[in-house]
């Protein structure tokens, strides 16, 4: 993928995986997120490979990719030749 389609995604799904800030730490930021879920979906790494490379734990790489999965599905579902896609609150 170029770094141009990289972008449109980030604005596709932003506004739907973006996280706040919190007191106790700051929230992953939505090119993060989506780079990583690029990431698995491109090498197929396992979370513990992910987790060295980016820094984040294996299970917020878990939730984060499923999260974008599935924001991806709903942004792109005019796009997409699927028969029914059930996706599940976060």
């Amino acid at each position: 993928m170029s770094s141009t389609d990289i972008d449109n995604l980030i604005n596709l799904v932003g506004l739907l995986i973006t996280k706040q800030d919190t007191n106790m730490r700051e929230a992953i930021s939505v090119s993060d997120r989506v780079l990583v879920t690029l990431r698995y979906l491109a090498t197929g790494d396992s979370y513990v490979s992910l987790s060295y490379l980016f820094r984040i734990s294996k299970s917020t790489i878990s939730g984060i990719v499923y999260e974008v999965c599935q924001t991806i599905a709903i942004g792109l579902k005019d796009y997409l030749k699927v028969r029914d896609i059930k996706l599940r609150k976060v």
